[in-house]
């Protein structure tokens, strides 16, 4: 179901497209709320299975980076994105983890974890002494590690006093002071191949409703 509903939504992009070029005033603005209506439910969808939970992620994914350049896009497809994580992590927890276990390379992994590790996009979990509390296996491959080997380590081992300092730091204390914030990797300290890195920070909240740590996504290029 989900599939089709992203091939129903690409389809539509691509007579999106043409009536942009054929210049179809009428046609563009039926595409457009359309089109807007295909997001919709391919959001509300609730996915049952791991690979369809992982289409429907790594969909919005790809509506943030397209929409970089748009802040209010990029913003609503990253609330978007952070809710259907919040939606699949509070079904697994209220199931039970003995429902929701599997085995992914030899090891028993939650429904969490199994998703999280995933997807090919770096997310982390920073709690509030900076130090890492959970990294998938795409954050780990970037820097080197195993995703066990990070757990515990203080973020500026990672990215480097100066740039933690200018840089992470702040946008960490706002992000765990409730605000959604972005994080780029911009010091003059940097190494080459960090510079222009973009990660998207999100507070983590408990059931409580207070805020356990920052969710740190890869923000594209």
């Amino acid at each position: 179901m989900i599939a089709r509903l992203i091939g129903r939504f690409n389809d539509e992009n691509l007579r999106l497209k043409e009536a942009i070029e054929g210049e179809n005033t009428r046609e563009i603005s039926e595409l457009d709320d359309k089109i807007s209506r295909l997001v919709d439910e391919i959001f509300s969808y609730s996915a049952a299975r791991r690979s369809d939970i992982n289409r429907q992620i790594s969909f919005f994914s790809r509506m943030i980076e397209l929409h970089q350049d748009d802040p209010g896009g990029s913003g609503r497809y990253s609330a978007m994105q952070v809710r259907l994580f919040n939606r699949y992590l509070s079904r697994a927890s209220n199931a039970g983890h003995a429902v929701l276990r599997d085995t992914h390379d030899g090891n028993d992994l939650s429904l969490q974890e199994l998703l999280l590790s995933s997807l090919s996009e770096q997310i982390a979990v920073i709690g509030h002494d900076n130090t890492l509390i959970y990294c998938n296996d795409a954050f780990a491959r970037f820097h080197g590690a195993a995703a066990g080997a990070l757990i515990g380590v203080h973020s500026a081992e990672l990215v480097g006093e100066e740039c933690f300092i200018r840089a992470l730091e702040p946008a960490l204390q706002a992000c765990l002071s409730g605000k959604r914030t972005r994080y780029e990797f911009s010091c003059s300290g940097c190494d080459s191949w960090r510079e222009g890195l973009r990660y998207r920070l999100t507070a983590l909240r408990g059931p409580d409703g207070n805020v356990a740590g920052a969710i740190l996504m890869d923000g594209g290029h």
